[in-house]
């Protein structure tokens, strides 16, 4: 029913095989190299982020956004103002305020 099995360097075992129904087996490694266990576990963590860190990310980037619109926002204004009023203003600040009239 069973049979000896000669294991040679003809005849090797290939990485994965499962030896059953055996009393015992003597056995040599062969090749340890990135295929094994240990080297393939060994790369890099990937780095864990909670749901609070990357809500906080995403405000910091939302107020960094919003900072920006504001400021465009007040001097594109600032610029209307000083052009339809640059007369006006250049005008009383030329003179004192005891001659201009309003």
């Amino acid at each position: 029913m069973f049979s000896n099995v000669l294991f040679n360097k003809t005849f090797p075992f290939v990485a994965g095989c499962v030896l059953r129904n055996t009393k015992w087996c003597f056995g040599l490694v062969i090749f340890a190299g990135q295929e094994t266990k240990l080297m393939m576990n060994s790369g890099k963590a990937r780095f864990k982020r909670t749901h609070i860190d990357r809500l906080v990310n995403v405000l910091i980037v939302g107020v960094g956004f919003k900072s920006t619109f504001v400021a465009s926002f007040r001097n594109a204004v600032r610029q209307i103002f000083v052009h339809v009023h640059s007369r006006s203003i250049a005008v009383r600040s030329a003179f004192p305020p005891s001659l201009c009239r309003s």
